[in-house]
């Protein structure tokens, strides 16, 4: 048996609750990520530069380029994101894993956890607030990466209308 009460278990188990609760909030953020829209935008943009570049004639090119920047380098920004958002998902699923198995070993009233250290009472206050100073700085990451996101997407949106304008413009004078 533990060597705590019963009511010091319970203490425990609720802790342990809040912080499974507090993760598995954190669901819907990380379902609403907008991956699908970033690789969509990532392949436009690949796309839209391979057509204005073979539209353009070798020496305006460069100037042409660095001209349109902004827009091309979102590409390679959607894809850091997309890349870090697969990152803290594995993240995020281990995290909810290890506090999930925490939280069954407490309910059951183990007496040691999987690498043998001792369930007691200062053992489940470190864990708890390890726990939780992790669990902190994963909501943060979650919440920036979906803000980050949104804003690439709105950015990508907001210069389309340029580079249309400019592949008519090159498309025009190549006929």
């Amino acid at each position: 048996m533990l060597s705590c009460n019963h009511q010091q278990r319970e203490k425990w188990i609720s802790s342990a609750d809040s912080l499974c609760i507090t993760i598995q909030n954190q669901s819907h953020l990380m379902d609403a990520f907008p991956s699908d829209s970033l690789q969509f935008w990532t392949s436009r943009i690949a796309q839209k530069k391979i057509l204005i570049r073979d539209l353009t004639d070798t020496a305006t090119w460069p100037s042409l380029q660095r001209t349109l920047s902004p827009y091309f380098n979102m590409e390679k920004g959607m894809i850091n994101l997309n890349d870090s958002h697969k990152e803290i998902e594995s993240i995020y699923q281990q995290d909810l894993k290890r506090l999930m198995t925490f939280r069954n070993d407490l309910r059951q009233g183990a007496t040691a956890d999987a690498e043998g250290n001792e369930i007691n009472d200062a053992y489940v206050e470190k864990i708890i607030g390890l726990e939780k100073a992790h669990l902190d700085s994963l909501q943060g990451q979650i919440q920036n990466q979906y803000e980050e996101g949104i804003l690439i997407l709105q950015q990508a949106h907001w210069l389309q209308p340029l580079i249309d304008s400019e592949i008519q413009k090159k498309q025009a004078l190549k006929e």
